[in-house]
């Protein structure tokens, strides 16, 4: 009997141990196989099909941002003025100078606190440039049930589109002149009828791309109404009268700024714009005499009338503010802000500053590298683009 248990015990052990080896065997394919599957997951997250054949890996922002509610945009780099034309160092160099003799020539910040719907615009004169940002609805529903909305009732209150249309901007506008038109993100068809109504042309338009970095903040949140999660304004710019950028660089200087800020989104409530919008204007149209309707405090600036009925009080002389306008000289004859309808200009400027092609560097394109002639069909388009360069 007890050869037979050991018998017994024995097979059971050899059964054991070859149950053992088979699954030490199956083990490293069994890890293998996991390990090759989980590769294979991994690239199928990080390849977005572009067309058939072809895949390319790329940073899903658009799926972060329904996670974290961080915008695309706010992982733009080198987005501060101060950094954006590191790896340009012409075009840094534009900027400064054009910064400089700004400041040399703007006014100390003038402000009028006054209600828009009673004041008189027309006595003030005509203006360069006018930069308004009006109380749209859309501001006004933004902040709908919330406390900020019943504090501030003033603040929000909406005009409607004929309210804003009887302001006599086409009486203050000078020929030539440009329009800062904020829209926010429902008006575009509203701005453009008042261009028409004004007499102005829309020449560009102006996009702020709206960032969310500050976690401190507190954002509107959108109604879900929208189809899409909206986080960009625009702000339309008309041209009343005719400009051309080759003779008229008194006026303008052109391709200077693109038309794309990214900055910041204000906190809750707060419908102010980024400051960049001021310095774009300032180097694009030398036209010294700048108007901001709509203005609040922090629009108050240097080298600007502000009105508003939301300013805490006024300093608006206009005898002195109108002397500082006298004559038709210019910088370096005038290096202050007393006096001279426009900025003027240095050598270094004119030297950096995009311009259009002379009629003699428009003669010389006409002709290739051995002097012979170039085609009909590429003349006519060098000549067509000139115009459009010419033609603002």
């Amino acid at each position: 009997m007890q050869p037979q248990q050991n018998q017994n015990q024995q097979q059971q052990q050899q059964q054991q141990s070859q149950q053992q080896q088979q699954q030490n065997q199956q083990l490293p394919q069994l890890q293998q196989s996991m390990s090759s599957q989980q590769q294979q997951n991994q690239q199928q997250e990080k390849q977005i099909i572009i067309k058939r054949g072809t895949t390319s890996k790329r940073n899903d922002y658009c799926q972060n941002f329904v996670n974290t509610h961080e915008r695309p945009q706010n992982f733009i780099m080198n987005i501060r003025p101060e950094e954006r034309f590191i790896e340009y160092p012409k075009l840094q160099d534009l900027i400064k100078f054009k910064d400089d003799l700004i400041k040399k020539r703007n006014h100390p910040p003038v402000y009028l606190k006054a209600d828009l719907k009673y004041y008189d615009l027309s006595k003030l004169g005509k203006f360069d440039v006018i930069m308004m940002d009006p109380p749209w609805k859309e501001y006004e529903e933004r902040v709908q049930g919330l406390p900020i909305y019943s504090q501030y009732p003033e603040k929000f209150n909406s005009w409607d589109l004929n309210e804003i249309a009887a302001l006599p901007i086409d009486e203050i506008s000078d020929k030539p002149s440009f329009l800062f038109l904020w829209v926010g993100s429902d008006h575009l068809d509203q701005g453009r009828e008042l261009f028409r109504k004004w007499g102005y042309k829309r020449c560009e338009d102006i996009v702020w791309v709206k960032t969310n970095k500050d976690k401190t903040k507190e954002y509107i949140e959108l109604p879900h109404s929208n189809l899409l999660v909206r986080v960009k304004e625009h702000c339309l710019v008309g041209l009343r009268g005719d400009v051309k950028r080759a003779s008229d660089s008194h006026f303008i200087h052109a391709n200077i700024d693109t038309d794309v800020i990214v900055a910041e989104e204000p906190p809750l409530g707060s419908t102010q714009k980024p400051a960049e919008i001021y310095d774009i204007i300032e180097r694009f149209c030398l036209g010294r005499k700048r108007l901001e309707l709509f203005g609040e405090v922090h629009n108050v600036r240097q080298g600007w009338l502000t009105i508003g009925k939301l300013l805490d009080e006024s300093n608006f002389n206009q005898d002195e503010y109108n002397s500082w306008f006298d004559g038709d000289k210019t910088y370096p004859q005038i290096q202050t802000y007393r006096g001279g309808r426009y900025v003027g200009t240095t050598p270094d400027i004119e030297q950096l500053r995009p311009k259009s092609p002379t009629k003699n560097n428009q003669m010389n394109s006409n002709q290739n590298m051995s002097g012979s002639q170039v085609s009909e069909f590429d003349l006519g388009i060098q000549q067509k683009q000139q115009k459009l360069n010419q033609q603002f």
